[in-house]
């Protein structure tokens, strides 16, 4: 049975791949240059992007609350269901009609898909929609929608609890848990595509199948799988995935394409693009056979086609009327340019003056993100080397080399400045008391104790004075609730006190607290740390509210985002990056600082992206597109930067 069922499955592979192979790659074409820009257009004017309060962090649920913003949720969680929806269905219905030897093309599943839609007349469309946005793309098994990345729990969330035991295995559970939930539902979609019934009805026939032909199975579906993780999941397996490549969006490929990683980047896209469309099609084909094979209900609207048809013909006709006279005028207008007196005299100059500014053009625009800047290696929490915000980590991050070592400041029960993150002392200490119970000396006492090494809490101003003419400090502010005096405040005279304003940097995830230390010291280098965002990011307006630099979780990062910040002078630094690879390509895409837990790998990669980017080959094109005094990050004639780092001395 297994061995058939995988026979059966290449059989309808064979017949199906030039035309779902096609239907993929355009689909996928359109997802990344028309449906993503467009969603990202209307979660702006939904959303305004203009409130910064209401653009990031805590404030999305808050944004989300309004009435424009409930409306805009809505119709966005809709406008993705039904393109997810879509695609899926196109899919399996090709794939049955292969399957139960019914011959056609690609129109005949195109337009059958539409009548496919009645599966979610019915209110487990949310369920639905969680399935298929939430679900699918979290476990990740080879059947995620061409329009949502792969989704993982933040990088920051996972890095905290893996940092415990109790709280890595939680982590282990939640992802086999999402795995099992999604391979137990692995026939919804051909129920409710092929079968015409709604979630509910489709998650409990799917159930029902497993239970009673499970052993027929599981072996197929278990090695195509495995198959699916290691080349996708395994790190290295393909060096750059599809759906890395083509990011969001147009300008997103053309960065990739512009910035001088042509050669590099164009075999990593051709071979891991052809392998997800090659596994996405084989792994329908064997879905949809077993689906078969387990007593699946397959009821094809045949009967819906002639009408489907009539009104896509129609469709067909008035498309290609607008697009007969969009060429009439561009025609036109060619034809205007090329009768000027100039042009008809000197025809090979102009043709080759042409050619020369749409090229400089293509690499002023496209390579912006990858022009050099001066980016910077930041050590989290100090470094891995001792008790994460100890002096002994610190220390570690000031033998890799890195130019910063980034700590958290929480206020004692008498107001003093103390270097640690966690509110509870429970994690490092043992100990069931809060930070905000205890005095500066009491917290001093305690020892501290991580991945086999011992630390104990320093004030402020004792890191300060220790990290005096060896490392510059990335000040994080954090709040417990429990502050007897403004944390901004205590924090700015510790630095004071230190005369240590010209060698750090602040900022916070607390969005008061910018405004209060910009409040207190205009003057500071004053930063946002972002984890979410619910729309584009208004660069412009984060600058004039004193907001100098973006710390973003790594799942932000992209080069449309880091690409409008750049444009606006807005440094972006991300956290926490520990892997090799994606610190090069966040080098590459723009990022100013990385934030790694390894500050010697961040220090090598910074060092090599600096080696492989002289600094004054692109400086022409930033300051003839947006001018020198504008472009921050980029160096000028002297070799330094508009937007200066402190001084380390």
């Amino acid at each position: 049975m297994h061995t058939n069922a995988l026979r059966r499955a290449a059989g309808v592979f064979w017949d199906v791949l030039p035309g779902l192979a096609l239907f993929e790659l355009c689909y996928k074409a359109a997802a990344a240059f028309l449906l993503k820009p467009a969603f990202s257009w209307l979660a702006d004017h939904t959303f305004g992007s203009k409130g910064i309060e209401l653009a990031f962090n805590e404030r999305i649920l808050a944004a989300a609350a309004t009435p424009a913003g409930l409306a805009g949720v809505l119709l966005l969680l809709a406008l993705s269901t039904a393109a997810v929806y879509y695609e899926f269905s196109v899919l399996y219905l090709m794939a049955c009609c292969a399957a139960k030897g019914i011959p056609c093309g690609l129109r005949m599943p195109v337009e059958l898909a539409v009548p496919a839609f009645r599966s979610l007349k019915s209110p487990s469309v949310l369920m639905f929609a969680a399935y298929a946005l939430g679900l699918l793309p979290l476990a990740d098994m080879g059947i995620s929608p061409s329009l949502l990345p792969r989704l993982h729990i933040p990088n920051f969330i996972t890095g905290e609890l893996s940092k415990t035991p109790a709280g890595g295995v939680l982590v282990v559970l939640f992802y086999l848990l999402a795995f099992f939930l999604s391979a137990a539902l692995l026939f919804v979609l051909p129920q409710m595509v092929l079968g015409g019934r709604v979630f509910g009805c489709a998650a409990r026939s799917s159930l029902h199948m497993w239970e009673k032909s499970w052993r027929n199975a599981l072996l197929p579906a278990a090695l195509f799988c495995a198959a699916w993780c290691f080349l996708f999941r395994w790190p290295g397996a393909v060096p750059v995935t599809f759906i890395g490549i083509t990011g969001a969006g147009l300008p997103e490929l053309a960065v990739n394409l512009f910035s001088g990683r042509l050669l590099g980047a164009l075999p990593a896209f051709f071979l891991s693009g052809a392998l997800r469309i090659l596994f996405t099609v084989f792994g329908i084909s064997l879905f949809t056979v077993l689906y078969l094979d387990m007593g699946g209900r397959a009821s094809l609207p045949l009967e819906a086609l002639p009408s489907i048809s009539a009104r896509v013909d129609k469709a067909q006709r008035t498309a290609g009327r607008v697009w007969r006279r969009v060429q009439q005028s561009v025609l036109a207008l060619w034809r205007k340019i090329c009768g000027l007196p100039f042009i008809r005299r000197h025809k090979r100059l102009s043709a080759a003056v042409s050619a020369v500014l749409l090229f400089l053009f293509a690499g002023a625009v496209f390579a912006l993100p990858a022009a050099p800047h001066v980016p910077i290696a930041i050590g989290h929490r100090g470094s891995a080397s001792g008790v994460e915000n100890t002096l002994e980590a610190i220390q570690g991050a000031i033998d890799a080399g890195a130019d910063y070592a980034q700590i958290d400041v929480l206020l004692s029960k008498d107001g003093v400045p103390m270097v640690i993150h966690d509110t509870s002392l429970a994690r490092l200490a043992g100990d069931s008391r809060n930070v905000y119970e205890l005095t500066a000396a009491e917290l001093q006492a305690l020892t501290l104790e991580q991945n086999g090494c011992r630390g104990r809490i320093s004030t402020l101003e004792e890191v300060l004075e220790y990290c005096k003419g060896k490392i510059g400090l990335l000040i994080e502010l954090k709040t417990h609730g429990h502050e007897t005096k403004d944390v901004a405040r205590q924090a700015a005279q510790a630095v004071e006190a230190q005369q240590a304003a010209g060698r750090c940097l602040f900022m916070s995830i607390d969005y008061s607290l910018v405004q209060a230390m910009n409040a207190i010291h205009p003057e500071y280098i004053i930063g946002y740390c972002v984890y979410g965002s619910v729309s584009s990011v208004d660069a412009a307006a984060l600058l004039a509210s004193g907001i100098n630099f973006l710390t973003i979780e790594e799942n932000m990062v992209s080069p449309r985002f880091v690409n409008r910040c750049l444009r606006a002078g807005l440094p972006v630094y991300v956290w926490t990056v520990d892997e090799y690879e994606s610190m090069e390509r966040y080098l590459a895409e723009g990022v100013c600082g990385l934030i790694s837990d390894r500050p010697a790998l961040a220090a090598d990669a910074v060092s090599a992206y600096e080696g492989d980017n002289p600094k004054d080959f692109f400086r022409w094109q930033n300051e003839w597109l947006w001018g020198a005094d504008t472009a921050p990050v980029f160096p000028d004639e002297s070799g330094d930067t508009v937007f200066s780092y402190p001084e380390q001395s």
